[in-house]
């Protein structure tokens, strides 16, 4: 009886293998032998799932935003509270940068340098949709708490655009030189620093 092969699973098994490959040796020196090898099967076997490196990358990418959506998800439901529930998305984003997270934080660059060059609109690796996303998510918890007296009134675009690029200015001074500084207590701080400016007096 032939062997029932679960494609799912399969190709899940590819994309953790790619991100392990992509976070050591970088996009450009990555090859598609290596991942395989790191998946344990054949070359040919990726290209039953995968048309090329690009392909791959640009999936890659998809699941791990992915997967930082579903810790996102997690950490702030149910919080009703909007200062509570900005505490909680920098939490999470603590979370997804600890543990086995933080062995493919690498491959970020990498995403953004092929979301930049690969900038249409609509495209499988659309890294502007994915910051829209996240902008007006945090926009328009920034005006619900302003509605409810708890956040001082400015514009809520922007100053969700200033938290995303603190967040990710971390990210890559960290990446840069991970002895510097610890990235957690890093993300504390900006959390503290954030909420505090954005308390009414």
């Amino acid at each position: 009886m032939p062997k029932i092969v679960d494609k799912p699973e399969k190709r899940s098994m590819i994309l953790e293998s790619a991100i392990r490959i992509l976070a050591r040796k970088g996009y450009k020196n990555t090859r598609v032998a290596e991942i395989a090898e790191e998946a344990g099967i054949g070359k040919g076997t990726i290209y039953e799932y995968f048309e090329n490196k690009d392909e791959i990358l640009t999936a890659s990418f998809q699941a791990f935003m992915s997967e930082i959506q579903s810790v996102i998800t997690r950490k702030i439901q149910g919080i009703p509270d909007p200062l509570e529930r900005l505490r909680a998305y920098i939490s999470a984003w603590m979370e997804i940068f600890d543990g086995r997270h933080i062995e493919v934080m690498e491959i970020m660059l990498d995403f953004w340098a092929e979301g930049v060059r690969k900038k249409q609109a609509g495209g499988l690796f659309d890294l502007a949709a994915v910051y829209h996303k996240y902008r007006n998510f945090l926009a328009d918890l920034l005006r619900e708490g302003m509605d409810q007296g708890k956040i001082i009134k400015t514009d809520a675009v922007e100053a969700a655009s200033v938290f995303i690029g603190a967040v990710d200015g971390i990210l890559i001074q960290w990446i840069l030189d991970r002895d510097d500084f610890d990235l957690k207590k890093a993300y504390q701080r900006l959390g503290e620093i954030i909420l505090r400016g954005l308390e009414p007096d």
